[in-house]
């Protein structure tokens, strides 16, 4: 096992690591979600929870790597947290994800066919997005705190991280976002949490795999 994973191992999910800042992040994402369903911004809010979705469904993912390879995590989180959730997650990681999504859909332009640079303004963005999540990744991964420990999933390879680690996100945030049907913009997220639960419970709780 690779020490860093070894380090996220020791303090998963230890509860003696919980700090009550945690109720002040919790209560901001909650504040930024009430926030668009009291406008009725339904297209950010059910696309930013497809995007939180595949965020949760993409980590037990990670988390079964480390199982299967007895190594390491594809991406592992070290150092002080509020607390450990997956050997890839902690609270703070889930909690940004959650707003970030909100943010992203935001800055998305209206007109879904408007062009930037001669680019679909949604290709334009689900690569320039995707760019500056894994540049602030490889910040931290500099620092320390988010090892990658597979040659194919770190320098040079960063692009493999942009097309696989972020791109998905945001295509299928904006698919939800831009989808006409109501109905199938939740059919999609209730689907997606509902896989998300029971990845968790049989995983995690069941198995204790992660």
């Amino acid at each position: 096992m690779h020490e860093t994973a070894a380090q996220s191992l020791a303090i998963l999910r230890d509860p003696s690591y919980f700090q009550w800042s945690v109720a002040i992040f919790l209560a901001f994402v909650l504040y930024v979600y009430a926030v668009e369903i009291e406008r009725r911004n339904w297209n950010i809010v059910l696309g930013a929870l497809s995007f939180y979705g595949l965020e949760w469904f993409i980590e037990v993912c990670n988390g079964l790597v480390f199982h299967f390879s007895g190594y390491s995590p594809i991406w592992t989180t070290t150092g002080r947290t509020m607390y450990q959730i997956l050997p890839g997650l902690t609270i703070e990681i889930s909690m940004m994800f959650a707003v970030a999504a909100v943010i992203f859909l935001k800055l998305l332009p209206k007109d879904k066919n408007m062009k930037i640079l001669g680019i679909n303004n949604r290709k334009f963005f689900w690569v320039a997005n995707s760019v500056f999540m894994v540049f602030m990744e490889c910040v931290v991964n500099a620092w320390g705190h988010l090892p990658w420990n597979y040659s194919w999933w770190n320098f040079p390879n960063v692009w493999l991280i942009i097309l696989i680690g972020y791109m998905p996100y945001f295509m299928l945030s904006f698919y939800v976002h831009d989808l006409p049907s109501m109905k199938k913009k939740i059919a999609i997220v209730t689907s997606l949490f509902a896989v998300d639960l029971i990845l968790l419970l049989t995983f995690v709780f069941w198995l204790g795999w992660m």
